[in-house]
């Protein structure tokens, strides 16, 4: 993103919205001038990126139940999961009644958004196991491995230095060494107080939040017995994932606030600065120094990624519903989705 920056974010308007059947959890992604996301009217959407005005779906696909997970898109391939227990894989390169490449059935739903690093995809189920999956694979795709956990996995893997961590409902984040093909079993485990969330890896530190109502840090370096460096208790558990940016992590919780940390800090950190809103299930977006983040107060805000202290939203967007949907940035444009079931659409 290179268009919108915090001297021209306040003009930012609606371009165009398209109602989808149902509530839309998912964020969006975009890749090759194409917006995908899903809907819990059980259709994955693909949108012309370019388009300004009364935007209509390049195409869409039915699952057989809602899609309340993310898109990923890696190698001209987009992956995503559905609560109808599938991963699917789509050809980026299509553009009009798009089929699946391939999908493959766990044994529950899938919330997990797919994670793809070093040739391997990765996406947790409902039926509390992490898979992995073959990314040069085209069709009829079985996972190379998977790892069952003590509880179900409807949180997001994160691939960084060689480890994959992820949170499950079992109070634990597991990481695993990311050469590993077969019967992979993980480096370490940490238990916290509640269900842990989806994490974010950046200068060699892994941040998650969890039930629990705290914010972690662990040392990425370590591969065994791992502790906390620290942790930050809010006054609600933490259902957003971090996002990380300028030497800054942002995570909201179903306290109503959006906190901001300084990433350099290792030991006793407490928040830069936060900010009241509704309770914060969406994981913030940064990009080009602007800071997006949804909230249950209907709003969708922008923050400049640079102010460290007493930080106020320089623009902000009321929908008709929560906005539970993280934002996707990209051109001048922002996408996200609300729970009122449309897709937005902002410009300059």
């Amino acid at each position: 993103e290179k268009v919108l920056n915090r001297t021209n974010v306040f003009h930012l308007q609606l371009d165009w919205s398209y109602p989808t059947g149902a509530e839309i959890w998912t964020s969006p992604a975009i890749a090759n001038g194409v917006v995908y996301v899903g809907s819990d009217d059980h259709k994955l959407y693909a949108f012309d990126a370019t388009c300004r005005r009364d935007c209509q779906p390049l195409w869409s696909y039915p699952t057989d139940a809602g899609i309340e997970s993310s898109p990923a898109i890696a190698n001209d391939l987009i992956y995503v999961g559905s609560l109808d227990h599938k991963l699917y894989a789509f050809d980026t390169t299509c553009r009009k009644d798009c089929q699946p490449l391939w999908f493959y059935a766990t044994d529950a739903g899938i919330w997990s958004s797919p994670a793809v690093a070093n040739g391997l995809v990765y996406v947790g189920s409902g039926d509390n196991k992490l898979y992995a999956f073959d990314a040069s694979c085209r069709s009829i795709c079985q996972p190379l491995w998977s790892y069952p956990t003590g509880g179900p996995i409807w949180t997001s893997p994160a691939i960084a230095n060689g480890v994959v961590y992820v949170g499950s409902d079992d109070h634990k984040l597991y990481a695993f060494d990311a050469t590993c093909r077969r019967d992979c079993q993980p480096l370490w485990s940490y238990t916290a107080g509640g269900r842990v969330r989806t994490p974010a890896v950046a200068n060699s530190v892994v941040y998650v939040g969890s039930a629990d109502r705290k914010l972690y840090a662990f040392d990425a370096t370590c591969r065994r017995d791992c502790q906390p460096l620290w942790s930050y208790p809010t006054d609600a558990g933490i259902e957003s994932s971090p996002a990380i940016a300028n030497d800054l992590i942002y995570v909201g919780s179903l306290d109503h606030k959006l906190y901001a940390f300084d990433a350099t800090c290792r030991r006793d950190c407490q928040s830069l600065w936060s900010y009241a809103m509704g309770g914060i299930w969406s994981s913030p977006a940064v990009a080009n120094g602007l800071v997006y983040v949804g909230s249950d107060d209907r709003k969708l805000y922008a923050f400049d990624a640079s102010c460290r202290s007493a930080c106020q939203p320089l623009w902000s967007y009321a929908a008709s519903s929560w906005i539970r949907s993280s934002a996707a940035v990209a051109n001048g444009m922002v996408y996200v989705g609300s729970y009122d079931g449309k897709f937005y659409a902002f410009g300059l």
